[in-house]
């Protein structure tokens, strides 16, 4: 069983900067809104396609596959982030926008929640992290930002992680 890990924190917080201090050899990234890393010389190390290291604006099923693919055919990576995760919901929930009905969130929760539980099904010496935004709450305190409170209504994602660290600037 894989170790799943989640760093939440604000934008500009320093969750993708800080992937630069990972092996490239070891990792791959999934990117769920960046086209490129934003660290000098990342093209270099991070690379699409087949045998790379590197993919982008993909979608949860996307991610399942990925992550499944990875564990079995790539034994030279050891870690996989899965950056700006919150997007998952988030994109999702711009395609079914103009959908009625409360479907629809149960559809986002679940696209939210695959991967995550995927991530923890894979071989033993995998570590998966997910970063995402932070949103506070009322009281002051701080949880994973999701697509809404419908979608919390039907899962809480801070629950899921083995590890879950709150960054802090």
């Amino acid at each position: 069983m894989s170790y799943v890990i989640g760093i939440v924190g604000e934008p500009g917080s320093g969750k993708t900067t800080s992937l630069r201090n990972l092996n490239p050899k070891e990792t791959y990234i999934i990117s769920l809104r960046k086209t490129r890393l934003p660290w000098k010389g990342s093209a270099k190390d991070y690379k699409s396609g087949t045998g790379g290291n590197f993919a982008n604006n993909v979608t949860s099923d996307q991610i399942v596959s990925l992550l499944k693919a990875i564990s079995t055919k790539r034994p030279e990576i050891k870690t996989i982030v899965i950056d700006d995760a919150q997007f998952i919901m988030a994109n999702m929930m711009m395609e079914k926008a103009k959908i009625t009905g409360y479907g629809k969130f149960t559809d986002i929760a679940i696209a939210g929640f695959n991967p995550v539980d995927v991530a923890g099904k894979l071989r033993d010496d995998l570590i998966v992290v997910f970063t995402y935004h932070a949103e506070e709450l009322a009281d002051g305190t701080k949880k994973i930002k999701t697509a809404g409170k419908m979608v919390d209504n039907v899962m809480s994602l801070d629950s899921v992680f083995e590890i879950l660290l709150y960054t802090s600037i």
